[in-house]
């Protein structure tokens, strides 16, 4: 515990303190800058040490390997405390929030994180904390939506965590855009987050189609958006899988199209505009069948 415990902070610092340089010099040649704090800059100065970028996946590796112990044993095979499962959801947060830490990341690095994030939701019990986190990484990083989906594949093919990942998608679907606060950035990080899902996990959204359904009723323009382009997506999806269609798909399939040419009569014009590029987007990709061209081409027309 105490191991994690080090490691965890470690990392947790040692991001922090990067980002915090990195915002400090970039604020210092723009010519306005302040001298951070006497322990930020000892910190900052420690992690320059460390060279952090050079050791960050050894660290987290490190820190995956004590949560890959079989942890219940030593708590006398019941799951252990929460706040050590936490350690390991906020130590892999911690990274992802620094869009230089996944810049050119290595594979393993990433394979490593979202181990960390997994086994602490999925072997540990730690599904709140982890929905929490992830949301909350959603909402407020723009360079995070395509990892973020790479995450949710990662848990449906190495976890079969389907229901973990219908959950935390139920959660994002369901803010509306006062939930999401006053950063306008959320609403477009959230509709990237749900066409990269699409993209990378087309029957578990397929599944859960009426969760997108709600999104497309969004007050957001950005919202609805994000939603015609995801149901593109899986369109895109289901033309390229062998028929028949697994029947809890099939029905939800079947309507993906109608989905998007509804929206050519939305009252707002950005929406109409993705509605009009998803069908060109289809067409160019042929994932539009052929007895539909006839009434997709009357519907924009008309």
């Amino acid at each position: 515990k105490k191991t994690a415990f080090l490691a965890s902070r470690l990392v947790q610092e040692a991001e922090k303190a990067t980002a915090s340089g990195q915002a400090g010099a970039a604020s210092t040649a723009r010519g306005r800058g302040k001298q951070p704090p006497k322990k930020s800059a000892k910190v900052a100065k420690g992690v320059a040490e460390l060279d952090w970028a050079e050791v960050r996946e050894a660290v987290v590796v490190q820190l995956l390997e004590s949560a890959e112990l079989d942890l219940c044993a030593l708590w006398g095979h019941r799951a252990p405390d929460e706040a050590l499962v936490h350690l390991y959801t906020a130590a892999a947060t911690a990274v992802l929030e620094q869009p230089a830490a996944l810049k050119g990341s290595s594979a393993a690095l990433r394979e490593a994180l979202w181990r960390l994030l997994s086994l602490a939701a999925v072997r540990y019990g730690g599904e709140v904390g982890f929905v929490g986190a992830v949301v909350s990484l959603v909402l407020g990083h723009e360079h995070l939506p395509h990892h973020l989906a790479e995450l949710m594949r990662h848990l449906l093919d190495e976890h079969q965590a389907a229901r973990l990942v219908a959950a935390l998608v139920q959660e994002v679907t369901a803010l509306s855009p006062q939930d999401m606060g006053v950063d306008s950035a959320a609403p477009k990080n959230v509709a990237a987050f749900l066409v990269a899902l699409a993209a990378r996990a087309p029957l578990m959204l397929l599944a859960n189609a009426e969760l997108l359904l709600d999104v497309l009723a969004s007050d957001a323009y950005t919202l609805r958006c994000g939603a015609v382009s995801a149901f593109g997506q899986l369109q895109i999806a289901v033309a390229a899988m062998p028929t028949p269609l697994p029947p809890e798909v099939a029905d939800a399939a079947s309507g993906l199209i109608a989905s998007v040419v509804e929206r050519l009569h939305d009252t707002s014009s950005f929406v109409r505009a993705r509605a009009l590029a998803t069908l060109s987007h289809l067409c160019e990709s042929r994932a539009l069948p052929t007895d539909r061209f006839g009434p997709v081409a009357r519907a924009a027309d008309g």
